[in-house]
């Protein structure tokens, strides 16, 4: 949750943001309401150690509150000391939290297949936290959606992409499944757009040879690779290894792998200033008979 400078607010106002998905933690009750017991411990270490005198068991890392607290909290019947235990404070609804480093009042999903699935209760804590109605979020491996689905219910823009099929087919449909949701348009980057997005970012070259070359010095500039010049497979190097970059309007082959590894040990011995720890092997797309020798290939080899 954000507020604007100078704009008075409580932890209060935190609570009942998320109170929906916390009020099950409050499973107690007596005369002043609901609460429920939470930790005294110091998850710092380096806490008060000291004796309540009843039989107490001492917090492992001593407890996060001076021992005049304590008492204070033991006669307002905050505190909750039993014989052998570590002691406990009682926390009402309404008194606030501030959000620590783990969250464990967030529960429940829509799942939809995908293993790594974040709940929305989750995504819509982190996107009213981090930005305001209209605010652009983006979400680069989108899978089944949620990210994108919070961010348009609660009237931020949205950007969402994944390399899978399903993943988009799972996305679009989840998103018109929302009520009054706003116009939004799926964009595939085909060969087609691929092609378009070529002749439209490099103006006039001479020839498709200084084309292609231009195009994989661009490729090279985004992998903050050095172009390498003299080579025909072999387009750049980067922290000692290889890069060879695909063409735009056709996949990358095994004919293509194995000519680039020809050419590599070809160079080695040659390039004396330069260490060869592999290549990395940067594409559109890729052949299908790739896959098998992916997955046999060995451990230096990159596929991308």
């Amino acid at each position: 949750m954000l507020y604007t400078k100078g704009e008075k607010w409580t932890w209060n106002d935190v609570f009942q943001e998320y109170s929906e998905a916390s009020l099950k933690l409050y499973s107690y009750q007596d005369e002043r309401g609901k609460y429920q017991l939470v930790s005294v411990d110091n998850p710092g270490g380096g806490g008060y150690r000291y004796s309540l005198g009843m039989g107490e068991k001492m917090p492992a890392n001593g407890f996060r509150m001076p021992k005049e607290t304590a008492l204070k909290w033991l006669e307002e019947g905050v505190l909750v000391v039993e014989k052998g235990k570590v002691p406990r404070r009682k926390q009402y609804i309404g008194e606030g939290v501030r959000c620590r480093d783990i969250w464990t009042d967030i529960s429940g999903s829509v799942q939809k297949n995908y293993p790594t699935q974040k709940p929305e209760a989750l995504l819509e804590r982190i996107i009213k936290a981090s930005s305001n109605e209209g605010d652009l979020v983006l979400d680069c491996f989108c899978g089944s959606s949620t990210t994108a689905a919070v961010a348009e219910k609660l009237n931020r823009r949205w950007i969402a992409c994944d390399l899978g099929r399903f993943a988009i087919h799972t996305t679009r449909k989840r998103l018109l499944g929302i009520p009054n949701v706003k116009p939004f348009v799926v964009q595939n980057l085909g060969k087609y757009e691929r092609h378009a997005w070529l002749q439209a970012e490099f103006d006039n070259p001479e020839s498709r040879i200084a084309l292609e070359k231009s195009y994989r010095k661009f490729i090279c500039d985004l992998y903050h690779a050095n172009p390498l010049e003299g080579y025909l497979w072999l387009h750049g190097v980067k922290a000692g290894r290889m890069i060879h970059v695909g063409s735009v309007e056709a996949p990358v082959t095994l004919e293509d792998v194995k000519q680039t590894i020809i050419e590599f040990w070809r160079m080695v011995g040659k390039e004396t200033t330069i260490q060869h720890n592999g290549i990395d092997f940067l594409g559109w797309e890729f052949a299908f008979e790739i896959n098998e020798r992916l997955n046999n290939s060995p451990k230096p080899t990159k596929w991308m």
